[in-house]
């Protein structure tokens, strides 16, 4: 069983656990094709993120 994600706070920086309100941020964030160069392939389209 695993432990439900929490919130991570320092004096300089907030984690916070994955939600799906992230999804659409990051799916900006992830079509960088740079970010392809040594993993191959191309980016996912928002929908398949």
């Amino acid at each position: 069983m695993s432990t439900p994600a929490q919130t991570i706070t320092t004096r300089r920086l907030d984690l916070l656990p994955l939600l799906l309100e992230h999804a659409e941020e990051m799916a900006t964030v992830l079509s960088d094709p740079a970010l392809h160069t040594f993993t191959g392939g191309t980016p996912d389209t928002p929908q398949a993120l």
